[in-house]
C-alpha cells in the first residue's frame, strides 16, 4: 500500500497547501530623465548589466506620457540610436502602471528607458503627449498583476 506524503515547497510560494503571493522583483540603479525639442526620456541605469528573457514580464510606473515607446539599451550601444526597442507605442493606462510581456529577448541590458514627449527616433506620437517621467520597474512573475 503507498502512503501519499504532502511535500512543503517553500522556494516555490507554496506554504501549507496555499500558494503565498511572489514578490515583484525591483531593479535597481539610478533614475534620470531628459527633454529636447520634440523628444523626452526617462531611464533606469542598472546597478550591474541584468539579461531579460523573451516571455518575461515587468511592470513600468509612469507618470505624464499617455504614450511611450520602451526600449532595452545593451552594453556597448549609443543611446541615441534606436536599438533595443521592444514592439511599438504603448498605451501607459490611468493608474501608470504598464506591463510589459517581453516578445523579444533582450541581454546585457545597462539601461531600460521609456521615451515620449512629440517623437522618438522616428516614431511620432501625438503633438499633446508630455515628458515620461518613470518611478520604478519591476519583473513580475506569470499572471502576477502590474499595479
Amino acid at each position: 500500500m503507498q502512503r501519499l506524503a504532502s511535500v512543503l515547497i517553500i522556494a516555490a510560494g507554496v506554504v501549507f497547501g496555499h500558494v503565498a503571493p511572489v514578490a515583484a522583483e525591483p531593479l535597481t540603479g539610478a533614475y534620470g530623465a531628459a527633454v529636447g525639442p520634440g523628444w523626452a526620456a526617462a531611464w533606469l541605469d542598472l546597478a550591474q548589466p541584468e539579461d531579460f528573457r523573451k516571455g518575461d514580464s515587468l511592470c513600468f510606473h509612469i507618470d505624464g506620457s499617455r504614450l511611450v515607446l520602451v526600449r532595452f539599451l545593451p552594453l556597448g550601444e549609443d543611446a541615441n540610436r534606436p536599438v533595443g526597442i521592444e514592439g511599438n507605442i504603448r498605451s501607459v493606462p490611468e493608474s501608470g502602471a504598464l506591463r510589459v510581456d517581453l516578445v523579444d529577448g533582450h541581454p546585457r541590458i545597462r539601461q531600460i528607458s521609456v521615451h515620449g514627449g512629440e517623437r522618438a527616433w522616428t516614431w511620432k506620437f501625438s503633438e499633446n503627449n508630455a515628458a515620461p517621467g518613470f518611478t520604478s520597474v519591476e519583473r513580475i512573475k506569470g499572471d502576477q498583476d502590474c499595479r
